[in-house]
């Protein structure tokens, strides 16, 4: 294919979302459609995604440390104030996506990816996708954040409480981004669990959402991502919204973000009505005064962690001098 055209004709799908959203599934659901998502992709994991990741596996790493030097961990509980980022970081970041994006768009006219990580970053995304011209449009990933953090807490050592709010804050920067009036870009919104219980008609809103020309009836790749690839297998936990709010360990408003994603992965609500700017700003408000709480729960757990695994280490150490010891009367 030719691609030497202008930059406005180069298309990057984004798909994003909250570690544990089911992101990866649907980033397939794009190879599917037959969007190009590249070669460069993170291996499968027999822990939690044993068919692949199918997130490029650059982007992730430059995403990953970022947030690692901003916050110790990539995914953590807090919103992030990216102003506070030093200007050249900006700079060598912006610098070091563009030749990747630049990259990935030389042999192809649409580029699609996925990475957890982008959430909190998309701010300095966007920037970049501007600056290079562009047509950029967003797949948002929801997924019940009692599943996510179930997920997330079988998978690492995570509190269930803490896990909420990596939720919580990971979809609210998403949404923040998106409502953005300056740097709004085309959106469809896509719950994992509607996907997997029909993943067709997903694959069909996102291609009509996104405007994709889909020849899905003489595509053998969409169709083996219905029958072959999805399978209940992928679904470890599945609850409902009657399940988040009789739930008293989740957090109020993330059972409302999580009813106000529904409406717009159901479609009764769309992304420019001015109750959804309404009812977000109020979440966002709230659980930016939750900051620091938020801060100082997150850090007294990972304290508590550091310690028993000093102590675990000290009890492996007196069982070993132990067996040094009883050796000799052993003899």
């Amino acid at each position: 294919m030719n691609n030497e055209r202008t930059g406005t004709e180069k298309r990057i799908i984004a798909v994003v979302g909250v570690p544990r959203s089911g992101t990866s599934a649907i980033a397939k659901g794009l190879d599917a459609l037959g969007i190009d998502i590249g070669k460069a992709l993170h291996s499968p994991s027999g822990v939690g995604n044993e068919k692949g990741f199918f997130e490029d596996a650059d982007i992730n790493s430059l995403n990953y440390g970022l947030l690692k030097i901003l916050t110790g961990k990539p995914d953590n509980a807090i919103l992030i104030n990216l102003s506070n980022i030093p200007e050249k970081a900006i700079t060598i970041f912006k610098d070091t996506a563009k030749n990747i994006l630049k990259e990935r768009l030389s042999n192809t006219d649409i580029f699609g990816f996925k990475d957890p990580f982008i959430a909190k970053l998309l701010p300095i995304w966007q920037e970049i996708f501007k600056e290079l011209k562009l047509n950029v449009s967003f797949v948002v990933v929801c997924r019940n954040p009692k599943s996510s953090a179930f997920s997330m807490v079988k998978r690492g050592n995570m509190d269930i409480i803490i896990a909420y709010y990596i939720w919580l804050s990971g979809m609210v920067s998403v949404l923040d981004c998106i409502l953005n009036p300056v740097l709004r870009f085309d959106s469809v919104f896509v719950d994992y669990d509607d996907m997997l219980e029909n993943p067709e008609a997903q694959l069909l809103k996102i291609a009509l959402r996104l405007k994709l020309k889909v020849d899905h009836e003489n595509n053998p790749a969409f169709k083996e991502y219905m029958t072959d690839f999805l399978t209940n297998s992928m679904r470890h936990a599945a609850f409902t919204i009657e399940d988040l709010r009789i739930d008293e360990n989740i957090p109020p408003k993330v059972t409302e973000f999580y009813i106000l994603l529904r409406k717009l992965c159901s479609e009764n609500f769309s992304i420019t009505d001015l109750n959804v700017a309404r009812e977000f700003i109020k979440i966002k408000i709230w659980l930016k005064e939750l900051r620091s709480t938020i801060f100082f729960m997150q850090a007294s757990y990972n304290t508590l962690l550091a310690m028993n695994e000093v102590l675990i280490d000290k009890e492996n150490k007196i069982a070993e001098l132990s067996k040094t010891i009883d050796a000799p009367s052993q003899k």
